[in-house]
């Protein structure tokens, strides 16, 4: 199984504010786990994503893995492509 950080790699050069990032790693794992990660529990450094949670909350977040990352891929690709629609109609 690959990490998160794969996915993330295709995204270096695209400037997404990391507080949008963990708006949507959380929303994600919320809406799939039903687990509650407050912003001061992820940490994102470089492409590698740290949830400082113990115990069965983090079991559940592991379990469910695959599936969160696929959401968060998905999201965040849906909000480059926002980004990239804002870009070009200030350009224009």
């Amino acid at each position: 199984m690959k990490q998160i950080s794969f996915y993330l790699k295709k995204f270096e050069k695209i400037d997404l504010q990391d507080s949008l990032i963990k708006k949507i790693i959380i929303k994600e794992i919320k809406d799939i786990t039903k687990v509650e990660v407050k912003n001061s529990e992820l940490e994102i450094r470089g492409n590698q994503i740290n949830i400082k949670k113990i115990g069965p909350e983090k079991s559940q977040i592991f379990i469910n893995k695959k599936k969160i990352e696929e959401k968060i891929e998905s999201k965040i690709l849906s909000e480059i492509d926002i980004e990239l629609k804002t870009f070009k109609k200030k350009i224009r």
